[in-house]
């Protein structure tokens, strides 16, 4: 049984502030230097590429609530419209985020730009996207 939520200005802007957090992390973490791999201290190769999958899966679904929050004051009746909206721009936003600091990488010292990581960040917003369509 769901419970419906209570749809506010200011929880509105409280998940704002919690995704915007999060995206300054995520830039901050993904081209701070890296001290040491942690594939290295854990003894799982690739083990960054599991890191990508969840960051970006935490991030598209950041994204949709925020855009899914804001439509609903909006839209009023016309649900389909507001989630195919919010699906839309949260995959969008979210991939060129994983694009945009893979290519700051390979201008930070001690990162390198790698595909198969934007491959990682897309599998992440797929499965993420996917989860929110099937619970809709």
């Amino acid at each position: 049984m769901r419970f419906p939520v209570v749809l506010t200005k200011p929880l509105i802007k409280f998940s704002i502030v919690i995704l915007v957090a999060y995206n300054i992390l995520l830039l901050w973490t993904s081209l701070s230097p890296s001290i040491e791999q942690l594939g290295m201290v854990v003894g799982i190769p690739n083990i960054d590429k599991v890191e990508h999958f969840i960051q970006y899966f935490i991030l598209v679904c950041l994204w949709f609530l925020v855009l899914e929050r804001r439509q609903i004051l909006r839209w009023k009746g016309k649900k389909n419209v507001m989630m195919k909206n919010s699906i839309a721009y949260s995959t969008a936003f979210s991939f060129y985020t994983g694009v945009s600091i893979e290519l700051l990488q390979f201008f930070s010292p001690g990162r390198n730009c790698d595909i198969i990581d934007v491959i990682a960040d897309a599998l992440g917003i797929l499965v993420g996207i996917s989860i929110i369509w099937i619970r809709r």
